[in-house]
C-alpha cells in the first residue's frame, strides 16, 4: 500500500516498482585522508610500519586523485 503526504503525494513506494539510477554524472573528484587512521592504513601498505604517516599529513591536508568509475547505483565494482 502507497502512503501520501499532507499534499496527497505518494512518498513510499514499493521496492519492486523502484528503479536505482545515478542522479548525475560524476567527473574525476579530490577525496581526502580525513582520519588518521585511513591515512596510517594506506601508509603502511606503501611505505611500510616504520614510515607509515608522513610527517605533513599533521600540518595540511593530504589529498588524492578519485575515479568516478567506481560509484555506482547498486553493491558491485569495478576497478579499470
Amino acid at each position: 500500500m502507497l502512503e501520501k503526504d499532507k499534499k496527497g503525494r505518494e512518498c513510499i513506494y514499493e521496492v519492486s516498482k523502484v528503479k536505482m539510477e545515478m542522479p548525475i554524472e560524476v567527473g574525476d573528484y579530490t577525496d581526502f585522508y580525513a582520519s588518521r587512521n585511513h591515512a596510517e592504513n594506506v601508509g603502511e601498505m606503501f611505505r611500510g610500519k616504520d614510515n607509515k604517516l608522513m610527517p605533513n599529513w599533521l600540518h595540511m591536508p593530504i589529498a588524492y586523485h578519485g575515479r568516478s568509475s567506481t560509484l555506482n547505483i547498486n553493491s558491485t565494482f569495478h576497478r579499470p
